[in-house]
């Protein structure tokens, strides 16, 4: 009896350090209020004369930041090794669909896992923001707010009109992405999309001779591949230095 008890205590001290090494975090943000809108458009491209909209509403549309809630972990593998995840959704506060994503679920902001080595940097895939983004994160002087003129957002649906177009792409899913450990103050990172698919038409056994195969196969190509490189300087005190590219 003693053996066995002294058995369990050591399984229960081990899987308690175990828990000790990671740690998940549960973070969101809820941007709900009243808005008092007036717009004016033109009643169509021909006719120029406006239309004048005014509406009052509760709205949880976020208009100033994009409600959502999230989850991020990482875990102590040992040797400098951790692996992390995150794991982020929209959320419509007044709509009758959880995140405005109606039939489809809820609308993925980001989600991804990856692994990373103190002293050189981390790796990760799945749905993730590009570089672009990051830079503009701590960049711009509105903090990605969803206001109508700011960098990001050229046109915002809070604002009556029923669109929201961005100025760049946020995010990428089917994305691999790599960040580099700060040296001298400099960090870089990057991402790689491949989202490639070719399909053909299985002719050979429709009696099609050698010589019209090739023309008759219909091969269909679809290249959603894209990548994009960032590099940052935050080592001088309130200097921050951001150069971004993506496709």
């Amino acid at each position: 009896m003693k053996k066995s008890l002294f058995a369990l205590a050591a399984v229960g001290a081990f899987a308690g350090a175990a828990q000790a090494q990671s740690s998940v975090t549960v973070y969101g943000i809820l941007d709900v209020g009243f808005q008092g809108v007036a717009s004016r458009t033109p009643y169509s491209s021909t006719d120029l004369s406006q239309v004048k909209t005014n509406a009052t509403r509760f709205t949880g549309e976020g208009s100033e930041s994009t409600s959502r809630l999230g989850f991020r972990g990482t875990e102590d593998l040992g040797g400098g090794t951790r692996a992390f995840f995150t794991v982020e959704f929209q959320l419509n506060p007044t709509d009758q669909n959880l995140s405005g994503n109606a039939g489809a679920g809820l609308f993925n902001r980001q989600t991804f896992a990856g692994i990373g080595q103190k002293g050189i940097g981390q790796v990760a895939i799945g749905t993730q923001y590009t570089p672009v983004h990051l830079a503009i994160s701590r960049t711009d002087p509105g903090q990605q707010n969803n206001m109508l003129g700011n960098v990001i957002y050229a046109v915002n649906a809070s604002t009556g009109s029923g669109q929201t177009a961005t100025s760049y792409t946020v995010r990428y899913n089917n994305s691999l992405t790599f960040m580099t450990d700060r040296f001298a103050g400099v960090q870089v990172n990057g991402i790689y999309v491949n989202n490639d698919s070719t399909s053909n038409r299985n002719v050979a056994s429709q009696g099609i001779n050698a010589t019209s195969y090739a023309a008759a196969t219909g091969i269909t190509t679809v290249n959603n591949t894209a990548y994009g490189l960032g590099l940052n300087f935050n080592g001088v005190k309130k200097l921050n230095l951001d150069l971004a590219y993506q496709t």
